[in-house]
C-alpha cells in the first residue's frame, strides 16, 4: 500500500491517492467499483464472474496475477 498526499490548496480536492496491489482475491474482496472495458462500475456478481474468469485463464496458463487498486481519500 502507497499513500500520496495532496498539496493543493484547494479544500474540495482529494487529500490522498491510495493505491495497493496484491493477489487478485485479497484487492477484489476490499474494492466497491471495478475497471472493465475501460468504465468504471460497481462491482457486482456479472463483473465478478468476468475478474474470476480472466484470473483463471491467466493463472491456469502459469502466468503470475497481480491487481492493483486506488482510492481517493
Amino acid at each position: 500500500v502507497c499513500a500520496c498526499a495532496s498539496s493543493s490548496g484547494d479544500t474540495n480536492a482529494p487529500m490522498a491517492l491510495i493505491l495497493m496491489k496484491g493477489a487478485p482475491e485479497i484487492v477484489m474482496e476490499k474494492c466497491s467499483m471495478a475497471l472493465l472495458s475501460n468504465k468504471a462500475m460497481p462491482k457486482d456478481a456479472i463483473v465478478e464472474e468476468s475478474f474470476l474468469k480472466a484470473y483463471r485463464r491467466f493463472g491456469g496458463a502459469g502466468e503470475r496475477v497481480l491487481a492493483c487498486a486506488m482510492a481517493l481519500v
